[in-house]
């Protein structure tokens, strides 16, 4: 499910403790509202007989996208993602850094709609900081 501000889905996500294992999760962005501000939440995904069952542990994952330092899609070949036809993204935030593994489509919606609205502010307060914001989110110009 996919609109400009919005998007779940199940995805991976290494474990830099534990080996550099992927242990999968399922990803919600939660845009700002009256429920709360602007977020990922993981929770952890459970696959019974094909459906995906979400747990939600009082403990599960949030990621304010205010906190986000950079949102980048990684090179090929960079991680040695969970399967097939996937790609992995990364997300950052001062104190941690969060590396996804997703469908390789569902990867690039993923670092778009995450920029959009972790960068949104910036974009709209000067242009040294769209500018910050564009090399935040991994464009290069050549």
């Amino acid at each position: 499910d996919m609109d400009t501000h919005r998007k779940q889905g199940e995805v991976y996500l290494q474990h830099q403790k534990h080996g550099e294992k992927w242990k999968r999760y399922w990803l919600a962005l939660h845009p700002a509202s009256r429920h709360g501000v602007a977020r990922l939440e993981l929770s952890e995904a459970v696959h019974e007989r094909s459906t995906v069952v979400v747990r939600r542990h009082p403990e599960r994952k949030v990621v304010r996208l205010a906190d986000c330092v950079t949102v980048v899609k990684l090179p090929p070949h960079a991680e040695a993602c969970p399967g097939e036809n996937m790609a992995a993204f990364c997300v950052e935030t001062e104190d941690k850094k969060l590396v996804f593994a997703a469908e390789k489509e569902s990867c690039g919606e993923w670092v778009d709609i995450i920029c959009n609205i972790a960068f949104q502010v910036w974009i709209f307060s000067d242009m040294f900081l769209l500018h910050t914001a564009i090399q935040n989110c991994g464009v290069r110009f050549y």
